[in-house]
């Protein structure tokens, strides 16, 4: 089946569209739902109409269609839709944004895709091969990126110059707070320095910067260069932001509909407490 994109490019469908005919071997009412398909499970209750915006246009999207009857007795089917644009006014869009703690932006950032659908699909490897954030350290693309029904992890990775940044002074910074002296007055300096991404921030920190500094290792051990957390994580313990360790990656349930289309990181140079690391290298 087509479903066009109105003037303000969303299309609400409800099941009657895509029911050819329905019928029962009893009499009595027949209630009918729907919902995109990996996005539940079981008779959808609330799934009354679903609708498709300009990010789902291009190759076929499933549907299933459910029917109830008095009984309690219930039925599906799976229907094949492609979401077209007749009036080519929409234009789908995805944006990421890759921030320091200063709202800087960091350019250079790459992003990984993964994700499953119920039916063990999994997106195309290579999807996000294209995606590197730019100078202003935003990156913005028209098409389909991520899709309905799919459990998708979104993870910005940077690992160029490790040094960038690092200096004996961020060293003495961190030592100071270890012992008490000076404690790091913002949630992002605890990231920074926990440079062997434990959880913690000790002198084993410390020995390791040393280490990197002094060129007696290339690089951090777990290649890492930045440390990226979604923009809008709250840390739970100000005196401790650490634990629970921020996470690395957004993750986008198989429920969400519509997806998401905006996502926001801080990137933290790890080592770099005093936050002069020149983000372009």
């Amino acid at each position: 089946a087509e479903i066009q994109l109105g003037p303000v490019c969303i299309a609400t469908v409800w099941p009657a569209d895509l029911i050819d005919s329905l019928s029962d071997n009893a009499p009595g009412f027949i209630s009918t739902r729907l919902r995109k398909r990996c996005t539940g499970s079981g008779y959808p209750e609330s799934g009354t109409t679903i609708s498709f915006n300009a990010n789902d246009m291009g190759g076929n999207k499933q549907v299933e269609i459910w029917a109830q009857d008095l009984a309690g007795n219930v039925s599906s089917c799976v229907v094949n839709i492609q979401v077209i644009n007749p009036m080519q006014n929409c234009d789908p869009g995805y944006y990421m944004q890759t921030h320091r703690p200063d709202n800087s932006g960091i350019p250079g950032v790459t992003f990984t895709l993964s994700g499953q659908n119920c039916l063990g699909d999994t997106i195309p490897a290579g999807a996000t091969a294209h995606i590197t954030t730019l100078s202003s350290g935003e990156w913005n693309q028209f098409g389909t990126l991520l899709e309905s029904g799919y459990t998708s992890t979104l993870t910005p990775v940077k690992k160029t110059n490790p040094l960038n940044g690092v200096s004996t002074f961020d060293l003495v910074t961190i030592q100071r707070h270890i012992l008490g002296v000076e404690p790091f007055d913002a949630p992002w300096k605890h990231v920074a320095a926990d440079a062997n991404l434990d959880g913690k921030v000790t002198l084993q920190d410390v020995v390791l910067l040393q280490k990197l500094i002094l060129g007696l290792i290339p690089d951090f051990p777990h290649g890492q260069s930045w440390r990226f957390y979604p923009k809008d994580h709250v840390f739970q313990n100000p005196a401790n932001p650490l634990q629970p360790v921020p996470p690395q990656a957004i993750v986008v349930p198989a429920s969400a509909d519509p997806v998401p289309t905006f996502f926001q990181f801080t990137g933290v140079k790890l080592g770099d407490v005093n936050g002069n690391a020149d983000p372009k290298q």
